[in-house]
């Protein structure tokens, strides 16, 4: 199995814990961890590849939806967004903007 960069965007702590958590559980399929508390780091950053995970409170009044079109244009990633939605209004979101998928946040303060 290919190891990829995973990328957190989360302005929530206890979101962003869940993240690196699940990061950790993924042993050799992750290759380094990068996080972010808002989009003016990950923009610092610079072309990303990899996952990315992006939780909404970071994009601040941004619509997620231009934000992911315009941004998957940019990088070469696998994208998943996080929601506070049910499953359905995520992966909904998810596939509109051209993601791979999507995952609830609800239980993590969202």
């Amino acid at each position: 199995m290919p190891k990829r960069p995973f990328t957190i965007l989360a302005a929530n702590p206890e979101v962003r814990s869940l993240c690196e958590q699940a990061a950790a559980s993924a042993g050799d399929a992750i290759s380094d961890v990068n996080v972010y508390a808002n989009l003016q780091e990950l923009e610092a950053a610079g072309e990303l590849e990899g996952l990315v995970v992006v939780e909404p409170s970071a994009l601040g009044e941004l619509s997620m939806h231009e934000w992911a079109i315009a941004f998957l244009r940019k990088h070469k990633v696998l994208l998943f967004l996080l929601s506070n939605g049910t499953a359905q209004d995520a992966d909904g979101l998810a596939r509109f903007v051209g993601a791979q998928g999507a995952l609830g946040a609800g239980g993590a303060g969202g």
